[in-house]
């Protein structure tokens, strides 16, 4: 049975919520992105629901604080890391990652710093400051929509998001 898209306002600040809302919150949010069908649409519900149960999880209150806990040891045995390592015994799921791999170097968003690059399918820390990036050129309107570029950033990144979410949403049951 699907969510109740209504059962979380959008307007409570994650650090209000408690364990259980957030929880809730994570799962409406994983659900509405595998139902739509628009990718830029999917790739912002699946933010939400990544941002909240990183905020939660880590601690941490500011984005760039989240996806540098995430990269370091800390976060080892954390809900979202395991379930990003279930998700990599997938062959899809490598492909997609080589394949956002392969359109590198992707631009930062402060344009005074170096592109990034992601070393290999195995670079976990390359692909996650790659994929943040993409998603502060996209949510700061400095990625167009329908460009071919920005199709070709935010369609990997989708499929990387939805098998890695979708173990995050099982373990939260």
């Amino acid at each position: 049975m699907a969510p109740s898209a209504g059962s979380v306002a959008c307007s409570v600040r994650l650090d209000a919520m408690d364990e259980a809302a957030i929880k809730d919150f994570v799962k409406v949010w994983e659900w509405r992105s595998r139902t739509e069908r628009d990718f830029f649409a999917r790739f912002a519900f699946q933010w939400l629901c990544f941002n909240a149960w990183l905020a939660f999880e880590s601690g941490e209150d500011r984005d760039w604080r989240m996806i540098k806990w995430l990269k370091s040891p800390s976060a080892e045995g954390s809900k979202v890391k395991l379930a990003f390592d279930r998700a990599r015994k997938s062959d899809h799921f490598i492909q997609y990652i080589q394949t956002l791999v392969n359109a590198g170097p992707i631009e930062h968003s402060r344009r005074e710093e170096p592109a990034i690059v992601i070393a290999d399918v195995d670079d976990f820390a390359g692909m996650l400051e790659a994929i943040y990036q993409i998603r502060c050129r996209f949510f700061h309107g400095l990625m167009p929509l329908r460009a071919a570029r920005s199709d070709q950033l935010i369609r990997p990144i989708v499929r990387i998001l939805e098998p890695w979410l979708g173990n995050l949403r099982v373990s939260l049951d």
